[in-house]
């Protein structure tokens, strides 16, 4: 009996017709071989019970870091389209799937301007939150960052709160002109960030970290109120401050720096209020608000 091997829709015996599984999009030469063989050895079609099936491929289980990764990303969705809520993706179909959403949305994301994803356990934040290109005002707070997000297309950011993590790198998003408020206490910085030049920022607070040293608020060639000339607020108190860098005093009188609880010696703080003018030192706190 002649026969006609068919690769993708199946096989053809006389007026018999023996369907794959329809999972399968493709047979492979050697299945192919397989099924020609088992022909060969019978002859009548009614002879054969069952047709050798490919396995189906198992599905790869995600890794943690992929898991976390998911995770955010559903979460990042549900907020920029809460009427379009999903669950959270098993596999990687799933997350490709949300991916795709994300790209298909980019001009309606474009229109988003503020984002709240605090107290929601986040462990990361994933790469799609660069669509949100007019994003203002981004809160993060209380999660449980270890790193601060890539933020490089955020440009138009004016408010960020990543403040309740456990944040141990500087960010790299402090140089974005129209910043007004960054609020990242309650981390654990050691090093003290690299600010850019923040014509607009008002309010810097580091509080309840681990920096040993205050961030630098002047450039080799500007003074630091030519770089922050709005900045009202820097708050760097219960840190690990011995010293104060000497480019604080020029933010000052119009800036209120907070620095309580941190171990200054005794001798440093008299030296700093006999050196400082008078009328700098009630902006100039060690102890109080």
């Amino acid at each position: 009996m002649s026969f006609i091997s068919n690769p993708i829709t199946g096989v053809i015996i006389g007026a018999g017709f023996y369907m794959l599984a329809p999972t399968i999009g493709k047979v492979s030469a050697s299945l192919s071989q397989k099924i020609t063989d088992i022909f060969r050895r019978f002859r009548n079609p009614a002879e054969i019970h069952d047709i050798p099936q490919p396995a189906p491929s198992p599905e790869i289980p995600l890794s943690a870091h992929e898991m976390q990764y998911a995770d955010a990303l559903v979460k990042l969705y549900n907020c920029c389209f809460p009427d379009e809520r999903r669950e959270f993706p098993e596999s990687y179909a799933d997350i490709g799937q949300i991916q795709s959403l994300m790209v298909r949305n980019r001009e309606n994301l474009k229109l988003i301007q503020r984002l709240d994803l605090s107290h929601q356990n986040l462990q990361m934040i994933p790469a799609e939150i660069n669509f949100l290109v007019n994003l203002q005002r981004l809160d993060l707070s209380h999660n449980n960052l270890t790193e601060a997000p890539d933020l490089d297309a955020n440009t138009q950011l004016q408010i960020a709160d990543l403040s309740y993590n456990r944040i141990e790198r500087r960010p790299s998003f402090l140089d974005h002109p129209h910043l007004k408020r960054i609020n990242l206490s309650y981390n654990q910085l050691k090093k003290p960030p690299y600010l850019g030049k923040l014509p607009e920022l008002i309010s810097l607070d580091l509080s309840h970290n681990l920096l040993t040293r205050c961030p630098r608020f002047s450039s080799d060639t500007e003074l630091s109120r030519g770089l922050y000339p709005n900045l009202l607020f820097v708050q760097l108190e219960f840190n690990s401050l011995r010293e104060i860098s000497t480019d604080i005093a020029d933010l000052m009188p119009s800036c209120v720096v907070r620095l309580k609880n941190n171990p200054f010696s005794d001798e440093y703080q008299q030296q700093v209020a006999q050196e400082e003018d008078r009328d700098l030192r009630p902006h100039f706190q060690f102890f109080g608000f």
